[in-house]
């Protein structure tokens, strides 16, 4: 058969019955309906601040808070692959201080909570926050229409500023499903150990990130200082 015929054979068979699909290693992170930030958080937009931290602090912490989209319902469901934190010397040099993997079961699950969603954080009390681990690949999921009127909020314990430290970053791996929204941030502390009282007396909010929607795969959420 001459070989341009096979060509334009080959072209035609799979015109009809389809070409073969590439999938995108991190998805498109364009949501297939239009959601917004629901009204009650108290940042809708990018904050990052590393001079708020008071001279006392030597400590810092990362957390991440998902939320049911305010005027959606329907299943929404979030999966974490990781959260980790690098803190930048004055060299430039980056160095892993902190990170929460979830390749193994923790049970009770004390890496997180359900908080009151309005009042926000009314009075920080928090419940117990139902997650699943997928061991296999190393993540864990959770749903939040199953509470839509909490707060679902992951965090690490209070970790000290490294010497020499020029600032501090997070990044988290996510995926999320249907009408959820997530956002991470950073807070200084007075020390690793410290307790929250209220707020701006043991903790000062360092940066928090947009919020983030539905995607087709993994999404990088992370914020960097402006500098």
């Amino acid at each position: 058969m001459n070989r341009k015929i096979a060509v334009f054979l080959l072209l035609m068979l799979l015109y009809a019955f389809g070409m073969p699909s590439i999938a995108s290693p991190c998805g498109s992170t364009t949501p297939p309906v239009t959601y917004t930030v629901p009204v009650e958080v108290p940042y809708d937009t990018a904050y990052y601040d590393w001079s708020a931290r008071p001279g006392s602090f030597t400590a810092v912490n990362f957390w991440m808070q998902a939320l049911q989209v305010s005027d959606q319902t329907g299943v929404s469901k979030v999966e974490v692959d990781y959260m980790r934190m690098y803190c930048r010397d004055t060299g430039g040099v980056d160095t892993l201080t902190q990170s929460r993997e979830y390749n193994a079961i923790e049970d009770p699950f004390e890496s997180g909570g359900l908080f009151i969603r309005s009042p926000w954080y009314e009075n920080n009390t928090s419940e117990a926050m139902p997650v699943q681990f997928d061991l296999i690949n190393g993540y864990v999921f959770f749903y939040p229409n199953t509470q839509y009127d909490r707060v679902w909020s992951l965090w690490s314990p209070g970790e000290t500023i490294p010497a020499n430290t020029n600032y501090c970053w997070m990044e988290a791996r996510v995926w999320i499903h249907g009408p959820a929204t997530v956002q991470a941030g950073m807070e200084f502390w007075q020390d690793e150990t410290a307790a929250w009282t209220e707020n701006s007396v043991n903790n000062v909010l360092l940066w928090v990130s947009d919020w983030f929607f539905e995607s087709s795969g993994w999404q990088i959420i992370s914020v960097f200082p402006l500098i």
